[in-house]
């Protein structure tokens, strides 16, 4: 692979029948990497202002996929950098890019990982601002299509979004939360009850 072995902390998932994956390469830029199951590369694109050493969630389909990440800070403080989004064709070419932290707020999101998720042709992201939790449903072009708060006194950097199917999970140690696809429903489960069926 077209990565430095030196500066690497890959991140990848498998979705429709191709490895998509996120690292450096050896201009010490992040890439966006779609390979075949032999490890040829059909696709990769430059992933503009992500700041290291890795994203906060690869998200995949196979038909869409979906890249959060943090931007640079000016003091170099990343936990408190703003995040943006950026996502994918089938094919590997970008669709769209844009920051997800509201005007006037407080970023805080850079510290959540493993946010993302894409389901149904749209993409999901957890995000804290000044109002709390919440689920971000955006279209693949990243426009804004519903937001659910998510009521939690659990501690939420450790939070996680994922798609089970027909409906999203998120595990806010030490609750869990199944959410219906348009995020009508939100419905508190145990922990530990609902088996994790991921990509890898």
């Amino acid at each position: 692979l077209p990565v430095d072995p030196t500066n690497t902390s890959p991140v990848m998932v498998f979705a429709g029948g191709r490895l998509h994956l996120v690292d450096w390469g050896f201009d010490h830029r992040p890439y966006y990497f779609q390979l075949t199951p032999s490890l040829q590369v059909v696709a990769k694109d430059h992933v503009i202002g992500m700041a290291g050493p890795r994203q906060n969630a690869l998200a995949s389909d196979g038909a869409l996929t979906v890249i959060v990440a943090r931007g640079p800070a000016w003091d170099g403080a990343t936990e408190f950098a703003r995040t943006f989004a950026v996502t994918f064709e089938a094919a590997g070419k970008p669709l769209s890019r844009r920051t997800l932290d509201p005007p006037g707020e407080s970023p805080s999101s850079a510290l959540l990982q493993d946010n993302a998720a894409v389901a149904g042709g749209d993409v999901y992201v957890l995000h804290h601002s000044d109002a709390g939790l919440s689920i971000l449903r955006l279209a693949a072009d990243l426009r804004d299509v519903a937001r659910q708060p998510l009521t939690t006194a659990a501690g939420w950097p450790n939070a996680t979004l994922r798609a089970e199917g027909d409906h999203l999970v998120v595990d806010v140690p030490p609750e869990s939360f199944e959410v219906a696809l348009d995020l009508s429903r939100v419905s508190s489960v145990p922990q530990g009850s609902i088996p994790f069926r991921g990509l890898l």
